[in-house]
């Protein structure tokens, strides 16, 4: 009797695998695609990070548009078609209001007793290709971040 059930039985092992195999397949690819999207978008966040950290460490470095630029890519060496721009901006800060006002160029003054903030912002943009072309889901998608950060001199040595 056994033996019978056996013979009936035998192959539905391999239907079963036949069919869950590619939805298992379908989801493992989903989950890598998922995963990678993600690591894309915190590479390119950290990578215009650092370029914004290096024009934020000086006052002088906050005018180094290419060397913001070569910071930020030289810190995105495994993101497909990374690129950045980088730029410098003013504000007036007056601390009795608590306010900031945009100013026109940098190299304008600021009333008494507000004092010029200077600010870089880097803007980057990476490339995350999936592994599968999914129905109603982009192949390519880019994946655009800003830092903004006040750029500094840094304090004076003690004496």
């Amino acid at each position: 009797m056994f033996k019978a059930q056996r013979r009936r039985d035998s192959g539905s092992s391999t239907a079963e695998l036949a069919l869950i195999l590619p939805v298992m397949v379908g989801l493992l690819l989903g989950a890598l695609d998922y995963a990678r999207v993600f690591y894309t978008a915190q590479a390119v966040t950290h990578a215009v990070s650092v370029g914004a950290m290096y024009g934020a460490q000086s006052l002088a470095n906050s005018q180094d548009s290419a060397g913001m630029i070569s910071a930020a890519t030289a810190a995105a060496t495994d993101i497909s078609g990374f690129s950045a721009t980088a730029a410098r901006s003013c504000t007036c800060w007056s601390a009795s209001a608590g306010t900031e006002t945009a100013m026109g160029t940098c190299t304008s003054t600021c009333t008494s007793p507000s004092i010029v903030r200077i600010y870089v912002t880097v803007t980057g943009t990476g490339n995350f290709s999936t592994f599968v072309n999914y129905p109603g889901i982009p192949g390519t998608v880019g994946i655009n971040r800003v830092a903004r950060m006040r750029a500094n001199d840094p304090p004076a040595a003690p004496a």
